[in-house]
């Protein structure tokens, strides 16, 4: 499968000169998305995944929360030149390296994090540690939720950490303890402060992909289709800038905010009582400079994708790949401490 997309003319050059790769999730087209910078254009490669949301990374390791499982990726120079079918094009690649399997926890955002592996559980109502002996192990859930149980009451959906993995701020859309409670809610958002072990705001538009850098929280009111800064200490709220779509999936390099951009859901919004217009609504991701505050330029999907996730800059490389197999035309990518490559399957 492949998207028709249009960018702004500016785009290519700004990644190129930053030496990323942009990666996103989009679970409503069930696939992974890389987008490649050239001298003039952008390539777009497209994997299939089930249902991916998150994305963690932590050096080497890349991790996606999928439908039922946590998969966890090692990138590769050398397996990514040596790519069977097209050597030499990429310059690196995320390989298949463990699955854990979960149940249907609804993990939203995932960080690596002084625990390990954490993600939000949004079915469950809270943050859990991912390792070797549970399907998950929580860790975290807020105050007014009274059990772990699997029904999403508050829409937990959020995780942002320091510079040290300790595990600073989550969202909610609201502080409800009943089945999809926060459904009857509409501009009750959260933003718990886990350090404080307090809740900072409490009147945010169904807030997601909170982002500390320094003293400053970022954090996207997607209801309200804004960008936020949020004085960590005060919880004084300061609107950077207003889009035009439901604004979710969020990752900053620098001084660029990479934000992804996604259609309303219609249906879902009417039933909660918030009239939508989604007729002027491009799914895109758009590049912001939070020093001059304004965007600097969009990539819009023209088919296909109506709804991204998560968004992840991947720095140190311009021709990225990954893979949703083990097998590539009869080869097997295979990483030890001695050996790496691609070997040929043997059949029998």
């Amino acid at each position: 499968m492949s998207f028709e997309f249009s960018f702004s003319k500016s785009l290519p050059s700004l990644l190129y000169r930053l030496n990323l790769s942009v990666m996103f999730t989009t679970y409503q087209a069930n696939r992974v998305v890389i987008l490649n910078p050239t001298d003039d254009s952008l390539q777009c490669l497209v994997r299939y995944f089930p249902r991916p949301m998150g994305i963690a990374k932590h050096g080497d390791l890349l991790s996606i929360a999928m439908k039922d499982h946590i998969a966890t990726f090692k990138q590769s120079k050398k397996l990514a030149f040596e790519y069977p079918s097209k050597p030499g094009q990429y310059d690196s690649l995320f390989f298949p390296l463990s699955v854990h399997f979960t149940g249907k926890m609804d993990a939203h955002d995932i960080c690596y994090t002084e625990h390990g592996l954490v993600a939000v559980s949004t079915a469950y109502n809270c943050l859990s540690k991912i390792g070797n002996q549970y399907s998950f192990e929580p860790i975290w859930k807020p105050d007014f939720i009274d059990q772990i149980f699997p029904t999403d009451r508050c829409h937990l959906n959020g995780l942002a950490v320091n510079e040290n993995g300790q595990l600073a701020f989550a969202t909610s859309f609201s502080d409800t303890n009943t089945y999809f409670g926060w459904k009857q809610k509409k501009q009750c958002g959260l933003l718990f402060d886990l350090r404080r072990k307090t809740i900072l705001c409490n009147n945010l538009q169904m807030p997601h992909s909170p982002r500390l850098i320094g003293k400053w929280l970022y954090l996207l009111e997607s209801l309200a289709e804004t960008l936020v800064k949020i004085d960590v200490l005060t919880g004084e709220k300061e609107v950077l800038h207003k889009f035009n779509g439901f604004v979710r999936g969020m990752d900053i390099v620098g001084n660029y905010a990479f934000i992804g951009i996604s259609k309303f859901r219609e249906e879902s919004l009417t039933n909660l009582g918030i009239e939508v217009d989604n007729s002027n609504v491009v799914p895109s991701l758009v590049v912001f400079d939070l020093n001059r505050g304004f965007a600097l330029g969009e990539i819009e999907f023209h088919s296909d994708i109506e709804e991204i996730y998560d968004v992840k800059c991947i720095q140190n490389t311009s021709k990225l790949n990954i893979l949703n197999s083990t097998e590539i035309d009869g080869y097997n990518p295979i990483d030890t401490p001695s050996l790496t490559g691609w070997f040929k399957t043997k059949e029998g």
